[in-house]
């Protein structure tokens, strides 16, 4: 339910024209979405403090999938499917490639075996670096070389030594470091709520441009400082062409996601995505969107 609907409500019962026994059977059930297998409940991080999850067990891949849609059509940022995994022996595995350096990235509390993320995006460090965090139990698809031991003909068996073969990309660490380091004075939740005032401010902005689709939360807190959009007559790749020769750097297509984009319906020609950084500001975004109008105006004039 929305903001608009409880206000609707509410003043529905001040008038009169409700009585409140109905007005509160009305807010009870309205956080509830009944998809046939499932009722999917939108309000529990509000009373809870904790998302809705998906109890995996005993739910087929179409129904998994069906409830995901659900809450990520609804605003829900992170999608946990629980009682699945483990029972299956299967590790949870979470990609943080969006999250890391934006929201708070908590492994015990996602209950997570394995949390994967790029060094080169929220983080703030060179590309070719990237982070994965191990609960416990980690070892590398291949190994070589002798590592710290020379005189030993395998890997050394105690951490981190039997993960770090051969020569290490120091200049990345070094840079990953410091992006982390920066990331931490400054606060993940800075950071997050810059990067999302930034990303309504260009939402607002893009709500005139004719016939584009943007993909922004109605709930603000339910998205981080990435903006996808598309346009029904312009493939993504052309706009995204057009935006790079007018100085606005963005990634068009699938982003290495196609099964998210299938999700999302967006799978046939992707869409435009722009990412904020603590580094930009309302200039940027005022910039973007006027760039992005001028660009889908040259492109239909063609």
């Amino acid at each position: 339910m929305k903001k608009q609907d409880v206000l609707e409500i509410l003043r529905a019962v001040e008038s009169g024209r409700l009585g409140a026994e109905e007005a509160f059977t009305k807010l009870k059930l309205a956080p509830f979405e009944d998809i046939g297998f499932a009722k999917v409940d939108h309000h529990r991080e509000m009373r809870q403090g904790v998302a809705e999850v998906i109890y995996g067990a005993g739910k087929t891949k179409e129904q998994i999938l069906g409830i995901a849609r659900t809450m990520l059509q609804n605003g829900q940022q992170t999608v946990l499917i629980t009682r699945l995994c483990r029972e299956a022996g299967v590790p949870f595995v979470l990609d943080a490639s969006q999250s890391a350096g934006v929201l708070d990235v908590d492994m015990s509390r996602l209950g997570a075996e394995f949390i994967a993320m790029p060094g080169h995006k929220g983080l703030l460090g060179p590309q070719g670096t990237g982070v994965l965090l191990c609960r416990e139990g980690a070892k590398p698809l291949m190994a070589g070389g002798t590592g710290s031991e020379s005189r030993s003909q395998t890997m050394p068996d105690f951490l981190p030594d039997m993960l770090e073969a051969g020569t290490h990309n120091i200049p990345g660490i070094a840079g990953l470091m410091a992006g982390a380091e920066f990331v931490r004075t400054r606060g993940v939740e800075s950071i997050g709520a810059h990067e999302r005032g930034l990303l309504q401010r260009l939402a607002r902005a893009l709500e005139s441009v004719p016939e584009l689709e943007v993909f922004a939360s109605k709930e603000p807190s339910a998205q981080s400082g990435v903006l996808s959009v598309r346009h029904p007559r312009i493939g993504s790749e052309e706009l995204g062409a057009e935006l790079g020769r007018r100085g606005v750097c963005v990634r068009a297509g699938l982003h290495c996601a196609p099964l998210a984009h299938e999700s999302a319906g967006t799978i046939e020609n992707g869409t435009v995505r722009l990412s904020f950084s603590p580094f930009n500001s309302s200039a940027d975004a005022d910039r973007a969107a006027a760039q992005l109008r001028a660009s889908v105006k040259s492109l239909l004039d063609d």
